[in-house]
């Protein structure tokens, strides 16, 4: 009589694709940014520029000559400035979100590095007029190159949304430019692990099939 080891799982190759898609889908997503228009690829739209703020389109973090950055000169000492905010919708109380962006202090060398720092307004209401705390993120000195910040803080309770804008302290005259701004969530998406499971006793299956295949109490 002959034995024939039936396997109700998916062929190994089959498994193989599985755990491929499996893998990709169990690995952490790349973190939405909320912010709209974060890298003025063609405009500042979406953002709103207070003088001395324009859009630059000849200045990119990047180096990319089809893509831009706000511009805020100064022809010396301006302490305070906020030459671009944008409020960002989808905020969620309690969690973590990081945010920061590129910044250039073009400035003549020996002159008082100026300061530039991202900071998040959070507010209690969709309209951005609710104020309910202050995160503010690294100061930035380095003059004449482009200089990457971030920062990480929990999104305070009754939140619903949040200003990103730049805070200048100007200390001389100064070209300074922003780019690829950013608020997201650190939020990990919660896995279905009915996959998971599924997989693990498929890969037990064929497994134990080609052992028994290999001892020879199974055949073609």
């Amino acid at each position: 009589m002959t034995t024939r080891f039936v396997s109700t799982c998916p062929s190994a190759r089959v498994i193989s694709v599985l755990g491929a898609l499996l893998l990709g889908i169990a690995s952490p997503a790349a973190a939405q940014n909320l912010v709209v228009n974060p890298h003025f690829d063609t405009n500042a739209n979406n953002w709103t520029l207070n003088a001395p703020g324009v859009f630059d389109s000849t200045t990119d973090a990047g180096g990319s000559p089809s893509s831009g950055s706000v511009l805020a000169t100064y022809a010396g000492p301006l302490l305070g400035s906020v030459p671009a905010f944008q409020c960002v919708q989808g905020i969620v109380a309690g969690e973590s979100y990081s945010f920061g962006g590129n910044i250039r202090i073009g400035q003549a060398i020996g002159s008082p590095a100026s300061s530039v720092t991202i900071e998040v307004q959070w507010v209690s209401n969709t309209a951005c007029s609710a104020f309910n705390g202050l995160s503010v993120g690294p100061s930035v000195t380095t003059l004449n190159a482009w200089t990457p910040t971030t920062a990480t803080f929990a999104a305070p309770a009754g939140t619903v949304a949040g200003i990103i804008h730049v805070f200048i302290n100007a200390s001389a005259a100064a070209n300074i430019n922003v780019d690829d701004l950013f608020l997201q969530s650190n939020a990990v998406p919660a896995l279905d692990t009915t996959w998971l499971i599924t997989l693990a006793l498929c890969l037990f299956g064929v497994a134990s099939a080609t052992l028994l295949r290999r001892n020879g109490f199974a055949s073609a």
